[in-house]
């Protein structure tokens, strides 16, 4: 069985200390939850500016339950530099899924000036090209500057975010996060997020404390 990486032994190679001022694109997502529980630890409360993505679409999507993930993390958190980014994709049904991420980007580095980097959790293991180094690197050549977006996790698989989140003592912030893609207030348990969520589980050999509290958000 191969073995998971260790991020906690890693924290100054994913999340440099040399930073003063970075944005966490936050979806309440295993990644992006924690790199902002990291990101808070490393680099301070008042220097983490949160940005979430809010599409406004007419059609049935899974975007209202993500928020009522993201506000309660926000919420423990107790976060003051947190802000929702509204795309209105409503009349622009060809805007593709880089164009959004794109303009969300561009919203984000121009609302905080002097930051020195945006964490994204993109994983090119889960999500392939549109989660890759090459997809990032377009991402910082569209919005002009030196590789300021940062995915520390990139190649991690999903095992190795949810270890990590026991080994620094963040677990109790689990249940708070949601993979689903369906827009049904319980996760669905067969989507490909979720199957990817499962067996990262099953892999540790723990059980998720999502499951159990799910009802906490109806």
């Amino acid at each position: 069985m191969e073995k998971t990486k260790d991020i906690s032994l890693n924290l100054d190679t994913y999340f440099p200390n040399i930073y003063k001022k970075i944005a966490v694109s936050f979806s309440a997502g295993l990644e992006s939850s924690l790199i902002l529980l990291i990101c808070i630890e490393r680099y301070g409360k008042n220097n983490v500016y949160v940005f979430s993505q809010k599409n406004v679409t007419t059609d049935n999507s899974p975007v209202p339950i993500y928020h009522r993930y993201v506000n309660a993390i926000t919420k423990k958190l107790n976060l003051k530099n947190y802000q929702e980014i509204e795309i209105d994709i409503t009349n622009n049904k060809t805007l593709t899924r880089n164009g959004v991420k794109e303009e969300f980007l561009l919203r984000v580095w121009n609302s905080v000036p002097n930051l020195d980097k945006i964490f994204v959790g993109a994983n090119i293991v889960r999500y392939g090209y549109c989660s890759s180094q090459e997809w990032i690197n377009g991402l910082n050549s569209y919005l002009q500057n030196n590789q300021k977006i940062f995915a520390p996790f990139l190649n991690l698989h999903k095992e190795d975010t949810i270890k990590a989140y026991y080994d620094l003592g963040y677990q109790e912030y689990i249940m708070l996060t949601r993979s689903c893609h369906q827009p049904s207030m319980d996760p669905c348990g067969v989507c490909s997020n979720c199957l990817d969520r499962i067996d990262g589980f099953k892999f540790i050999g723990k059980n998720d404390p999502t499951i159990a509290e799910r009802t906490a958000f109806r």
